[in-house]
C-alpha cells in the first residue's frame, strides 16, 4: 500500500519587505529633496548671476553716457527736466539711461537695467544713479567784464555785477544770486559819469598768471565749439541756435556793423569792432581787443576780454552789461564736460 508523503510547512522567522519599502521610500524622499535644493540653489544662483549681470550693465550705461557726452544737447535741455533714451549694454541686456537736468552745471543720471536668461523665474532690474558736475574750461571770470589788458570806459558806460533776483528765467527765483565785481581789467580809465556797480566795483588785476589760465581754456573752447568764418561786408552775425558755442574767426581790422542777437556762448578769434549793434545772453569771449564806442553793446551775463596784442579796450556810451549767473552758467555748459567729482553718490535700488 502506498502511502502520500506529508508536505512540512516551516514558519518564517522574519518579513523583510515593509522595511525594503520604507527604506525605498526614504531614499526616494532623500534624493528628490536633494535634487529639488539643487534645483533651487541652481535657479537662485542663475537669478543672482542675472542681477550682477544687470548691475554691472548698468555700471557699464553710466560710464558710456558720460564718455558719449553732448554738451550742446545739455545746454538746450530746460533745467529741471528728464530726458531718457534706450540703449542696450554689450552684454545684451536691455537699459534705459535717463539724464535729469538738476542744475546750470549739474545733473543725475540713471541707468534702468532689465536682465533675463533661460532657468529663471523672474527678470533681475538694477538701477543705479549718480550724480554729475559740469567743468567748463578755467575761463578766467573774475568780474562782470573782465579785460586782460588796459580797458577804458566812456561817461555812460554802464555795468552792473549785481545779479537781479526779480528777474524771471528759467533758473527760478530760488537761484545763488550773490553779486560780483563790476570790472576787473590789467589797467582801466572809468570815466566819473561812468555807472559801475558790483563788489568791488572796480579790480586791478595785478599778475599774468590769468592770461596763461586764459590760453589753457581757449584751446579747449576752441576744440569744443563750432567755428564759423566772418560775415562778408562785416554783416550781422547769422542767426544761431540758442545755447551754442560759437566762435567767429575775425580777420584783422574786421568790424560787425547791424544788429546781432546771441543765446550762449559767443567768441571772437580776433579784434572786435562794434559798429552796428549786438546783443548777447550768455558769455562773450573775445580774444583780441574789444572796441564799442561806434556800436551799441548788450550783454546780459558777463564779458572776456582776452587783449592778447596789449592794443587795449574802449567801451563807449552805448555800453550795458549786466551780471547774470544763470546766463553764464547756461553758456559755460555748452563746452562743459561731466565729472563725477566732488560727488561719492553712486545710488543703487
Amino acid at each position: 500500500m502506498l502511502t502520500q508523503p506529508t508536505t512540512r510547512r516551516h514558519t518564517r522567522n522574519g518579513f523583510v519587505l515593509p522595511p525594503v519599502i520604507i527604506i525605498t521610500v526614504l531614499v526616494a524622499l532623500l534624493a528628490g529633496a536633494m535634487e529639488f535644493a539643487a534645483w533651487r540653489g541652481t535657479r537662485a544662483a542663475r537669478l543672482a548671476w542675472n542681477g550682477e549681470r544687470a548691475l554691472h550693465a548698468a555700471d557699464e550705461v553710466l560710464a558710456t553716457t558720460i564718455a558719449q557726452w553732448d554738451p550742446i544737447t545739455f545746454a538746450r535741455t530746460p533745467i529741471g527736466s528728464r530726458s531718457a533714451f534706450a540703449t542696450q549694454s554689450i552684454n545684451g541686456a536691455t537699459a534705459t539711461a535717463a539724464i535729469v537736468r538738476t542744475h546750470t552745471l549739474g545733473a543725475l543720471i540713471e541707468a534702468d537695467v532689465f536682465s533675463a536668461t533661460s532657468g529663471t523665474p523672474r527678470i533681475a532690474r538694477r538701477r543705479v544713479a549718480r550724480a554729475l558736475q559740469l567743468r567748463p574750461p578755467p575761463l578766467p571770470l573774475i568780474a562782470t567784464i573782465t579785460a586782460l589788458g588796459a580797458l577804458s570806459t566812456d561817461s555812460a558806460t554802464r555795468v552792473s555785477g549785481i545779479d537781479d533776483a526779480t528777474i524771471s528765467d528759467e533758473c527760478g527765483p530760488a537761484r545763488d544770486t550773490a553779486s560780483v565785481g563790476g570790472i576787473a581789467a590789467l589797467a582801466m580809465h572809468v570815466r566819473s559819469f561812468a555807472t559801475v556797480r558790483g563788489r568791488p566795483l572796480t579790480q586791478l588785476i595785478s599778475d599774468t598768471t590769468r592770461r596763461s589760465q586764459f590760453k589753457a581754456a581757449w584751446i579747449t573752447l576752441m576744440r569744443r565749439a563750432s567755428s564759423h568764418g566772418w560775415p562778408t561786408a562785416s554783416a550781422p552775425f547769422s542767426p544761431q541756435p540758442a545755447w551754442s558755442a560759437t566762435v567767429f574767426d575775425a580777420p584783422i581790422g574786421a568790424t560787425l556793423n547791424g544788429t546781432s542777437a546771441y543765446e550762449g556762448l559767443l567768441a571772437i578769434n580776433g579784434d572786435l569792432t562794434l559798429r552796428g549793434t549786438l546783443h548777447v545772453r550768455g558769455l562773450l569771449v573775445v580774444l583780441g581787443a574789444l572796441d564799442t564806442r561806434l556800436g551799441q553793446l548788450d550783454v546780459e551775463g558777463a564779458v572776456l576780454v582776452a587783449d592778447i596784442n596789449n592794443s587795449g579796450s574802449m567801451l563807449g556810451n552805448s555800453v550795458n552789461v549786466r551780471y547774470s549767473q544763470c546766463a553764464l552758467r547756461r553758456a559755460l555748459a555748452t563746452i562743459a564736460l561731466p565729472s563725477t567729482r566732488p560727488f561719492a553718490i553712486w545710488q543703487e535700488r
